[in-house]
């Protein structure tokens, strides 16, 4: 009998990050953010991690702080730069990226945690918290538009203009 090879990956196997999967040019998101929570050193105790200390978080914005630049220059970048942009232009651009390191954030803790349900088969509060940042970051990206636009160029007639 011939064995029926079925596509699955061997452990052997190296798996690719999803910024390289899909070949986007950026960095990637995920492990920049994976790297920030794990330099906080914050573990897994749920008491340490409390929503309500402003210090904690202050914390957690401290260390995604390079990538939150990072992602914020791309996305400006591809919304055509900062010269003719209004300032409400500017902080929706940056509260997008706000939201999708936090949701991105909540997705790598909540695959720590060991998913969605509990293993008394109840639905976690973070995973609820997840989709409320799912729908927000959408709901950003949407206002924001989601195609590239052109940078503006000075034509010649623009340059003669100027003098």
């Amino acid at each position: 009998m011939e064995a029926i090879d079925t596509g699955a990956i061997s452990p052997a196997q190296d798996i690719e990050s999803p910024a390289q999967e899909l070949g986007t040019k950026g960095p990637d998101v995920v492990a920049r953010v994976r790297d920030a929570i794990g330099s906080l050193g914050l573990g897994t105790d749920p008491a340490l991690n409390a929503g309500t200390t402003l210090k904690r978080s202050e914390r957690f914005w401290a260390a995604v702080a390079p990538a939150k630049r990072e992602l914020l220059e791309r996305v400006r970048v591809d919304m055509g730069g900062v010269e003719d942009a209004p300032e409400t232009l500017l902080g929706l651009q940056d509260a997008y990226c706000e939201a999708r390191l936090f949701r991105t954030s909540m997705f790598l803790r909540l695959v720590d945690s060991g998913g969605a349900i509990t293993v008394k088969g109840k639905c976690r509060a973070l995973y609820t918290a997840y989709l409320g940042a799912v729908d927000r970051e959408m709901k950003l990206a949407q206002v924001l538009g989601l195609t590239r636009r052109a940078k503006r160029i000075d034509t010649v007639s623009d340059l003669v203009e100027r003098g």
